[in-house]
């Protein structure tokens, strides 16, 4: 498992540094805008929580580790919440910014709501399946992925055992979602990554 993760990680844009500090250079002017900062106050180190540099060089350790593949899902999550919402300030909490990122594409709005419920189930994992509101909790995600991702047949485990969300299959969807939503942001923002080559469409159950 560690290997498979380690191809598909080094095939994503998360695998180049370039790519990485690339993106981190955008968010940084785009973090900004927001905080009114200018000169020397600009830089990935003072404005970005979450960078993609770190973050990619975590995830490449992590992920040769089967046992941290929850690690590997919330790194990826927070990175995709940064993705989706560092243009216009706001939090990956309502549709909103999930339609606003997905501009009328089916496709873009499926992989930014599926990181959406992901990133709900990871950070709020003690929702019970019969309490839990709305489109928090673990259930939530995996109703979402049985209905929009019917390739990613590990779904169903997750409406009966919630521990399963630790599992690498969670992990290298998420990375999926974040490779897909970090080219098509760098394509909008006309960041470019040198020398890589974009994904297949993200449903693709082997595709990164």
């Amino acid at each position: 498992m560690a290997d498979s993760w380690s191809k598909k990680f080094t095939q994503t844009w998360l695998g180049s540094l370039d790519a990485c500090c690339a993106m981190d250079a955008k968010l940084t002017q785009l973090m900004a805008v927001h905080w009114g900062r200018r000169g020397r106050g600009v830089s990935p180190q003072l404005l970005l929580p979450t960078r993609c540099e770190v973050t990619a060089a975590s995830l490449a350790e992590l992920g040769r580790r089967p046992d941290a593949a929850m690690s590997c899902t919330l790194l990826l999550v927070l990175l995709g919440e940064l993705l989706l919402c560092a243009e216009h300030g706001g939090i990956l909490r309502d549709d909103d910014m999930v339609k606003r990122f997905a501009g009328g594409v089916a496709e873009r709005r499926q992989a930014a709501e599926a990181l959406r419920r992901l990133r709900n189930a990871a950070c709020h994992p003690a929702a019970a399946a019969t309490s839990a509101k709305g489109e928090v909790g673990i259930v939530a995600f995996a109703d979402f992925l049985i209905a929009n991702f019917k390739e990613d047949t590990w779904a169903q485990g997750l409406r009966t055992q919630p521990g399963f969300l630790a599992d690498r299959a969670v992990s290298l969807f998420a990375l999926r979602m974040v490779n897909s939503i970090g080219w098509w942001q760098a394509d909008h923002w006309s960041v470019r990554f040198a020398g890589l080559k974009p994904p297949g469409h993200p449903h693709a159950a082997g595709s990164t």
